[in-house]
Order: C-alpha cells, then structure tokens, then sequence
C-alpha cells in the first residue's frame, strides 16, 4: 500500500494520542499496519513526529541532547 506523508503522519498522531504508546512504538505499529519496513519511514515522518520521537530517544539516553547524536 502506497501511503502520503501527511496520511501515515495523521495515523501516527491520531494512534499516539488515543492510546497509551510511546511514539516510537505508534511508529513501529503504523509501520506493521502499512506493511512498511522501518529502516525506510524516514521519509514519511515529519517534523512533529520526529521531534516526539527525539524527546522520547533522548529521555532513554538512546541520543545525546546537546549534540542530537546517537549513543
């Protein structure tokens, strides 16, 4: 299935906000759902998602918040 950015990004938001998932797990569950594989929904994910997703990493010491870098 072919999916826009602003479609997967309204289900990402939508699923985030109705149910008790990080951001990170609503991405990965879109992902299964539209039968996409996670190494390549960069693409789709915008801005307000990402920087959920970046609060999230950096709240599990997964990324550094001073550099935005990987630990």
């Amino acid at each position: 299935m072919i999916i826009s950015q602003k479609d997967f990004c309204l289900y990402v938001e939508e699923q985030f906000a109705n149910n008790d998932m990080s951001m990170i797990d609503t991405v990965l569950g879109a992902c299964a759902k539209y039968n996409i594989d996670p190494e390549l929904v960069e693409p789709l994910i915008n801005r307000s998602v990402r920087e959920k997703m970046e609060i999230e990493f950096i709240e599990l010491n997964y990324l550094r918040a001073e550099t935005g870098k990987v630990i």
